[in-house]
């Protein structure tokens, strides 16, 4: 499931925990917020979730607004930072108590049994009768092509009316709304109008699906007048119309209510939203002592919108037009049912006559069927069996929480967010309570695992490593405003700002404020020249350089410097970290981190002076405004 956030803004009345924050996950992707405590990362996560509301922006899944849905009614799976498990159950007893409050895994389960019923009773009434069961399955082919051929044709309808929709829809929001600063608008009450549309249709798909079980109806009062009926074998035809009754019932019907009524509770919810954005913006707009500025005046707006109406009341009844025209086919296709089932009736009785199949076939036939009814309990424990499996924890199941170690409480938390089959799993922190070891052992295992279920996942951390290492795309986010998107190695390459730049990475980026590009374009730091800047001349910028870009003299290597001269300092702090060392030294009074591989430093003579060089196209330009965005790379 891909989720889009479009200009949220999550407003506490006293602060604003979220701005203007719009970004985009695909299907499949895992994806990470990162910043530091109180970016506002967690609080988007929780918006995304469904456990607060926003104050303005869109959320959509699959492309479908879910702003004002519950939890509950967004197919989420959430892991808290904490992992919440209840003590006094068992790890089984925990990973499935979702299954128990999620109404989509019964009703699943009673719509397969009801359908499975429906075949015991076809079973029994055609008996061993080998001409009724071959009769009866081909009759059943028979009205599924029916039915497929019927929706195809709505269908086809439908997709060029969504399209004529869309085009009418698009034209009115730009006219009202047209202005950049206006986006969230336009786009809110776009899809208020174009699920207006959807719910039209789906209102319409119902009286279709209606008028099939009418053709159904009409098709048996019609055969039973028919001479072919006189025979035994023909009963079969009305028991398995009414019998394919029901499943259309089940399987089409039901469904297209259910998608009716939830597209229309969606419309409702998007007007009154609608209207409470529009408050919080002028509110907004009053605190920071301006005036929103609309693309049309009230009057306007209303005339536009009084003409859209009209415009779309004529495609409403051009759309039921269209669709009106595939109820002329009724009298062809009763026509040619009935003459398809005769000649069904005679293939089948002059194939078999009275031939029987054998008690054992029988009762095959009744047993398959009675096995694929499925007791709750059992797809309970098979659902808790599958998972736990896939998070390697099987031989935990009758343990309490407390007897497991933090890893395999981060497992038993994630296994309960993924029980019910989520389309989205939500990580809040998962690993931050865990040593570092395990950490590091967890997230490789956490990567692996969305890998292998492709489940659209967003990690929320405060740990640079963390998402670098395990992420598709990093979200980088500061004061509630989102600085950066983009793929780790990008975001480590090409840092948007400062903040981006001095965040990603360990050790932090060494950063020098006010450095002069002289009129040659010659950087110029610590009166010497360290590198050639020549679009930047005659400026004053700050730069950047990460620990790992800066080399000892005497350390062996092939690649070229920036600086012309070493750059003479002070060591201060020798780290030994094993794979490499981490040295501060002082340029004069500016502190410089490195990170080097050589064991060319005395650690114990702590006044030792050592030459610096520093990499070509590894020096970061930074605007010194407040923005402090990256200008380039030399």
């Amino acid at each position: 499931m891909s989720i889009k956030l479009r200009n949220i803004l999550i407003d506490y009345g006293n602060s604003i925990a979220v701005e203007d924050l719009s970004l985009s996950v695909k299907e499949g992707e895992l994806v990470s917020l990162l910043g530091p405590s109180g970016c506002g990362k967690s609080t988007t996560l929780n918006a995304v979730a469904g456990l607060l509301q926003i104050s303005k922006g869109q959320i959509l899944f699959d492309g479908v607004d879910v702003t004002k849905r519950s939890p509950q009614k967004r197919n989420i799976g959430l892991v808290f930072q904490n992992y919440a498990l209840y003590p006094h159950l068992s790890v089984f007893q925990n990973i499935a108590f979702p299954l128990y409050q999620n109404g989509n895994f019964k009703r699943e389960i009673a719509k397969n049994n009801a359908l499975r019923n429906i075949e015991i009773r076809s079973i029994k009434n055609n008996g061993k009768s080998v001409a009724k069961i071959q009769a009866s399955e081909e009759i059943k082919a028979t009205l599924k092509t029916l039915v497929k051929t019927y929706e195809a044709k709505f269908d086809t309808i439908v997709e060029e009316f969504l399209l004529k929709s869309k085009a009418l829809n698009d034209k009115y929001a730009l006219a009202i709304y047209g202005n950049k600063e206006l986006n969230a608008f336009r786009s809110r009450i776009f899809i208020s109008w174009y699920d207006a549309s959807r719910a039209f249709i789906e209102k319409a798909r119902i009286q279709m699906l209606n008028d099939i079980a009418g053709i159904l109806d009409t098709s048996v009062s019609i055969f039973e007048e028919v001479q072919a009926v006189k025979n035994k074998i023909a009963k079969v035809f009305k028991f398995t119309v009414m019998q394919f009754k029901e499943v259309l019932q089940i399987r089409n019907i039901t469904s297209a209510e259910r998608r009716y009524k939830g597209i229309s509770e969606a419309v409702k919810t998007h007007r009154k939203t609608f209207v409470q954005e529009i408050k919080v913006s002028e509110r907004l707009a009053k605190l920071e002592g301006r005036q929103m500025v609309w693309n049309v005046s009230l009057d306007e707006r209303e005339q536009l919108i009084n003409e859209r109406e009209q415009q779309n009341q004529l495609w409403e009844a051009e759309f039921l037009k269209e669709v009106e025209k595939l109820g002329d086919e009724k009298p062809t296709i009763i026509a040619n049912l009935e003459q398809e089932v005769i000649a069904i009736l005679e293939r089948a009785i002059n194939s078999h006559g009275d031939e029987a199949i054998s008690k054992e076939e029988y009762n095959q036939l009744i047993a398959v069927q009675t096995k694929n009814i499925k007791s709750f309990r059992r797809e309970v424990r098979m659902a808790v069996n599958e998972v736990a499996e896939k998070v390697e924890i099987t031989s935990q199941l009758k343990k309490k929480p407390s007897e497991l170690s933090g890893g395999q409480q981060q497992r038993v938390a994630i296994a309960r967010a993924i029980v019910k089959k989520p389309k989205v799993l939500l990580l809040d922190e998962p690993l931050s309570n865990l040593d570092a070891k395990l950490r590091v052992s967890t997230r490789e295992w956490i990567k692996k695992f969305q890998k292998d279920t492709k489940i659209t996942t967003i990690f929320v951390t405060h740990d640079q490593e963390e998402a670098m290492s395990i992420s598709d795309k990093i979200f980088i986010m500061n004061k509630g405003v989102l600085q950066q998107g983009a793929a780790p190695m990008e975001v480590y390459e090409r840092p948007a700002n400062r903040f981006v730049a001095n965040f990603i990475g360990t050790p932090s980026m060494n950063i020098f404020e006010d450095v002069e590009i002289n009129n040659q374009g010659n950087i110029i730091f610590n009166g010497q020249i360290i590198g050639q800047a020549d679009q930047f001349r005659g400026q004053t910028v700050t730069i950047g350089v990460r620990p790992e870009h800066i080399e000892l003299v005497g350390t062996k290597s092939t690649l070229e410097y920036a600086n012309q001269e070493p750059i003479m300092a002070q060591i201060d702090v020798v780290e030994r970290l094993g794979r490499s060392d981490y040295l501060k030294v002082l340029v004069q009074d500016r502190e410089v981190r490195v990170i080097y591989d050589a064991k060319n430093v005395d650690n114990n003579n702590t006044s030792q002076a050592v030459g610096l060089n520093i990499l070509k196209g590894k020096i970061y330009i930074f605007n010194n405004e407040a923005e402090q965005e990256l200008l380039g790379i030399v």
